[in-house]
């Protein structure tokens, strides 16, 4: 299948395990590394709006989501948040050089039997 793997800065890791479970609609968070070296860089020169723009929110607490990292996470039993997602940018799925995540695995839905958006 084709999936979407980390650049070579940010290379995807390796881990041999089983999935554990399948979450719909989870609630992503980014990696204090990423927040610090992209996301506020970016909204320091963008402005907030940078975050609507691209899909992020600022909470306070989890009562809110976002969903820019697609809309299924297979989780694995492990203490390094690996995990596999979708991807809402399916065009990556396509390209013949899929190595553009920062550091996930993404894939499409096919992994739980069904397209969780629909056509693609």
């Amino acid at each position: 299948m084709r999936v979407v793997v980390g650049k070579a800065s940010e290379p995807a890791p390796m881990i041999a395990r089983l999935p554990s479970n399948a979450v719909l609609n989870p609630h992503w968070n980014a990696r204090a590394d990423l927040i610090r070296s992209r996301i506020a860089w970016n909204v320091n020169r963008n402005g907030v709006g940078y975050l609507k723009a691209t899909g992020y929110q600022a909470l306070s607490d989890w009562s809110g989501r976002a969903d820019f990292m697609g809309k299924v996470k297979f989780d694995f039993p492990n203490n390094q948040a690996i995990y596999l997602c979708d991807t809402p940018d399916t065009a990556l799925l396509k390209a013949e050089a899929r190595i553009a995540s920062s550091g996930c695995v993404r894939l499409g839905a096919w992994l739980i039997g069904r397209d969780t958006r629909g056509s693609r």
